[in-house]
């Protein structure tokens, strides 16, 4: 009994083996040509790109902040255009507040940071 399993894994691998070196081979004659790198460029002229799969990265794109999004500056301009003078501004991660002064009264007005300065309160 032992034989023949000895002999099952010998021709086994014996075949493993003979399908990688085949499948090298046939990747060879499919393109001849030697392939060098030299300084992130290869020999065809074409750039070697870098993928980066290390700790997850996965090559997301990077973090680029919405440039239509509503700033402190977009805010208190909206404000001044409302009557608001006198302005102080308080920003968190999603609200611009704009405090202030309008016909001599205290007034706060609240911002979203969408895309135009929605007025929220």
């Amino acid at each position: 009994m032992s034989g023949f399993s000895m002999k099952a894994a010998i021709v086994s691998g014996l075949i493993g083996l003979a399908g990688v070196f085949s499948a090298g081979a046939s990747a060879q004659a499919a393109s001849p040509a030697v392939s060098l790198t030299i300084s992130g460029v290869a020999a065809t002229g074409a750039p070697v790109v870098q993928v980066n799969h290390r700790h997850g990265h996965y090559n997301r794109p990077q973090y680029r902040p919405n440039r239509y999004a509503c700033t402190p500056r977009n805010a208190v301009s909206k404000a001044s255009r409302m009557g608001i003078r006198g302005m102080r501004v308080h920003s968190n991660r999603s609200t611009i507040r704009v405090s202030g002064y309008r016909h001599g009264r205290p007034v706060s007005v609240l911002f979203g940071k969408a895309r135009g300065c929605p007025i929220l309160r």
